[in-house]
């Protein structure tokens, strides 16, 4: 059985600034560095080890990777991926536009939509980058009779369209919100992949103990 976690990087300073796309010097929070230490020690109360985890190039996911995997006593050296940035916006890239660039291109959430500039890329840009890394390193797995667990640290919009590539669902169909340090589990059992958890944050619901670290 190979389990895969899916996790978005906890709130970044571009989050609570509104910001679009991949930002790649913003940081976390000091709440989005608390929801990572919240969600390592729920994985460490579950019994959850990873044989591997890897990240994100940017550093608010590689730091949810950091401070999440510090509490669960994962101690190999987390593997770094380009291939699991975030969607690149082109020219509106970090900027808090998201309301007007929406009403300014009704089509911006349609599959194709790809914003000006250099290195923009469109959902379906990153549908194809991201499924091609699942490929490369998560499907030789799968080959293997071996129990294995992976984490994977990532960006909402990448993993929402490595989930809709893996479910088979239009990009179109698929705009759920992930929410910051949500998990989604696939698992592949009987020759398949399938879904068993999505969006998952049961590490924030106790808010006495989240408001205290």
């Amino acid at each position: 059985k190979i389990r895969v976690f899916l996790i978005r990087h906890g709130q970044s300073n571009a989050n609570v600034l509104g910001g679009m796309g991949r930002s790649a010097t913003t940081q976390l929070s000091g709440l989005g560095e608390n929801q990572a230490i919240l969600l390592g020690q729920y994985f460490k109360e579950t019994g959850l080890k990873f044989d591997r985890v890897y990240s994100s190039t940017l550093i608010r996911a590689s730091e949810t990777a950091r401070l999440a995997c510090a509490q669960i006593g994962y101690d190999i050296q987390v593997v770094q991926s380009p291939e699991l940035v975030e969607i690149h916006r082109g020219i509106w890239d970090g900027q808090n536009l998201l309301a007007q660039v929406t009403k300014e291109n009704p089509d911006f959430y349609t599959a194709a939509f790809r914003a000006p500039g250099e290195n923009a890329e469109s959902y379906e840009d990153v549908e194809k980058r991201m499924y091609s890394w699942w490929q490369q390193t998560i499907g030789p797995l799968t080959s293997k009779n071996k129990q294995t667990c992976i984490g994977v640290f990532s960006h909402e919009v990448a993993i929402r369209c490595l989930i809709a590539k893996l479910l088979g669902i239009p990009l179109a169909e698929f705009m759920v919100t992930l929410q910051n340090t949500s998990f989604t589990e696939f698992r592949f059992e009987k020759g398949g992949w399938k879904i068993v958890q999505l969006n998952e944050i049961p590490h924030l619901h106790n808010s006495t103990r989240y408001e205290s670290l």
